[in-house]
């Protein structure tokens, strides 16, 4: 419970497109009633590390997916915007390692990589990775996870930074 205020969704600035799903907070109550994720101070930490670490939050890369993966297509993701474990494993390795978000691996879509462990998009383009030749080698299924990963990529990097993954970042402020 907040306030009793009440507001119409194109009066607030900026208007909401449609009337939120679940709770919704106006901004003098939303710091009542943040998330335990607003709490553990990640924000705080990231916000300590280096510009060269943040600015590769939304990249897109190839990233070494490991036995029958190969380079895969994936993301360097914001660790804020994450929950659970993946927020754990972020925080683990913040600032040494990137967490990372695998295209169209239901599995196990996270992981945290070195540097050496990432390559630059167009890059792995020129070196063919795009080919998939580890996911081909793999079986017509990995196959078809990899077509499906290029794909989910190719989509992502054609968009602004700021709104990659925008399915993940409508609760996050």
């Amino acid at each position: 419970e907040g306030c009793n205020d009440e507001y119409h969704i194109y009066c607030l600035d900026p208007p909401l497109p449609a009337v939120p799903q679940g709770d919704w907070f106006c901004d003098k109550c939303k710091p009542q009633f943040t998330t335990d994720e607003a709490k553990d101070g990640l924000e705080l930490e990231v916000a300590a590390l280096p510009p060269n670490f943040t600015s590769r939050f939304g990249e897109i890369v190839w990233a070494a997916g490991g036995v029958g993966f190969g380079w895969w297509p994936a993301c360097i993701y914001d660790p804020r915007l994450t929950v659970g474990s993946a927020r754990q494993l972020a925080r683990k390795n913040l600032g040494k390692k990137h967490l990372v978000y695998f295209f169209e691996c239901q599995d196990a879509p996270f992981s945290v990589l070195q540097n050496s462990k990432l390559c630059d998009w167009e890059q792995g383009l020129v070196d063919d990775f795009h080919i998939g030749k580890a996911a081909r080698s793999a079986g017509k299924a990995r196959t078809l996870q990899f077509e499906h990963a290029l794909q989910a990529a190719m989509v992502e990097h054609g968009k602004p930074v700021e709104i990659r993954l925008e399915w993940n970042h409508q609760d996050h402020e």
